[in-house]
């Protein structure tokens, strides 16, 4: 967020040509951005914005109260209330604020404080300078039922030597106006340059070279030799030789003469045996 500031004192007799400012800045939406302006050189005041019903949203709304008086003190700036939609960032300022400004005499902002969620206990800000700006954005989310803004009363610090009035001037904030939305200046994108397409070089792929086939050299397998088959030489068994058979040669028994003799002969007849 930036916020841009043009004062000029009554007494310039010599008024110039104004001013021309440019900058750049990546968005990631083409937004119709309201903006409102305010001035005051009220010593004393109260701002409420939108004042009925619910805020705007895509706003930048600025008040810059200057108080031109040498005699003027430091201001005290009370935030009586504050409804922002509640907002689902990390950082909810990313989403609706309320900033409060100091501006010292060469026209140089420094920002003091700024609210980001809702204010329901009155909350102030001390001895400011005698020139300080609110600013109010929003983001493009439309606002929920109940999101009224904010309200805010100043007034000198007490025992300054300026008497503040008894009822605070109001000052109403005028309508949106909206500046109307023209498309960014691009820069052209040149034309890619290309180079012709042209068909690859090829290696040509020589002919395979082939032997001609020769039927295989064989080793003839000779004949096999045999040997004519002869009947196996056999010993012819002789004829067994058989002794004849005799009766065999007895001796004869003489006849015992007497009993001496008997025992003899059969004594030499066992010993035969």
């Amino acid at each position: 967020m930036a916020v841009l500031v043009v004062t000029s004192s009554s007494s310039n007799s010599r008024p110039g040509s104004g001013f021309k400012i440019s900058w750049e800045g990546n968005a990631y939406d083409q937004l119709q951005t309201k903006h409102v302006a305010t001035f005051s050189s009220s010593e004393t005041g109260a701002i409420s914005y939108p004042g009925v019903g619910n805020y705007a949203s895509s706003l930048a709304a600025t008040w810059l109260i200057s108080k031109e008086s040498s005699t003027s003190a430091s201001t005290d700036v009370q935030l009586s209330q504050l409804q922002l939609e509640s907002c689902s960032n990390p950082d909810p300022c990313t989403c609706d604020a309320l900033l409060i400004y100091e501006m010292n005499l060469n026209g140089n902002l420094r920002e003091v404080t700024r609210y980001c969620s809702n204010v329901t206990s009155p909350i102030t800000t001390s001895a400011l300078s005698s020139s300080f700006v609110l600013a109010f954005f929003t983001d493009f989310n439309a606002a929920p039922t109940g999101a009224s803004g904010f309200s805010v009363l100043y007034f000198p610090v007490e025992g300054s030597t300026t008497t503040p009035t008894t009822e605070p001037t109001t000052t109403p904030a005028p309508e949106p106006t909206t500046t109307p939305w023209t498309y960014p200046t691009t820069t052209p994108v040149p034309e890619p340059t290309t180079t012709p397409w042209t068909y690859p070089t090829t290696t040509p792929v020589p002919e395979p070279t082939t032997t001609p086939w020769t039927y295989p050299t064989t080793t003839p397998v000779p004949e096999p030799t045999t040997t004519p088959w002869t009947h196996p030489t056999t010993t012819p068994v002789p004829e067994p030789t058989t002794t004849p058979w005799t009766y065999p040669t007895t001796t004869p028994v003489p006849e015992p003469t007497t009993t001496e003799q008997w025992e003899t002969t059969t004594q030499q007849f066992a010993g035969m045996h």
